[in-house]
């Protein structure tokens, strides 16, 4: 335990270090912290808006980077780097949903599927697939993912594709623990719900 909050220390430590080097403006920060948390921002937001278009997609990730750069004088590591960044992605995305309000569509491309992502499937249908998940189950899966209601899909999202813990989750959201714990909880049930209804058991 001593050693897991010694490497926590050790990390915020060095995320509090990149955040200064930002603020003073050292460009190579700048593309550090880009590098660095683009795939997981980009991750988010593609699970959270569903069906959003690549040239959609990167307008919400410049903005999420530019609200973290307009910030980042803010940041006092209360939270992970990530969880913070993501935070900001978090309410990016609910403004692109309310700007296209799309939420009655599906994504239907799965070519680019990631290991975060079979991981997540993996996850959420353990008690529904033991076997390796073919490519068909997992564009079901994504359908039923994109299919919850807004609140359920944001928290499995993040507790399972961007592998916060469930405090992270709620800091996130900006909702209690106890909140967080039912969406995710009900997402998860829900999910199981629909992948049953599209015979993902069989």
């Amino acid at each position: 335990m001593q050693d897991d909050n010694s490497s926590r220390n050790t990390k915020r430590a060095d995320e509090l270090a990149l955040i200064k080097r930002v603020v003073a403006n050292d460009q190579s920060a700048v593309t550090q912290l880009f590098y660095d948390y683009e795939p997981a921002v980009s991750r988010y937001i593609v699970h959270t808006v569903p069906d959003i278009n690549e040239e959609d997609l990167q307008d919400v990730v410049q903005e999420t980077f530019i609200g973290v750069l307009k910030s980042a004088k803010d940041y006092r590591g209360e939270s992970s780097l990530s969880t913070w960044i993501l935070r900001i992605a978090h309410y990016k995305a609910v403004d692109a949903l309310r700007r296209r309000q799309v939420m009655n569509r599906r994504e239907e491309n799965i070519e680019n599927m990631s290991n975060d992502e079979v991981s997540f499937v993996g996850d959420v249908s353990a008690d529904v697939e033991e076997d390796v998940v073919s490519e068909q189950d997992i564009m079901l899966v994504r359908r039923a993912l994109a299919a919850l209601p807004e609140e359920q899909r944001q928290a499995l999202t993040l507790r399972y594709v961007n592998g916060l813990r469930v405090d992270d989750v709620a800091m996130t959201m900006r909702i209690t623990r106890r909140r967080a714990e039912l969406l995710i909880t009900r997402g998860r049930a829900e999910l199981r719900r629909r992948l049953a209804e599209m015979d993902i058991r069989s």
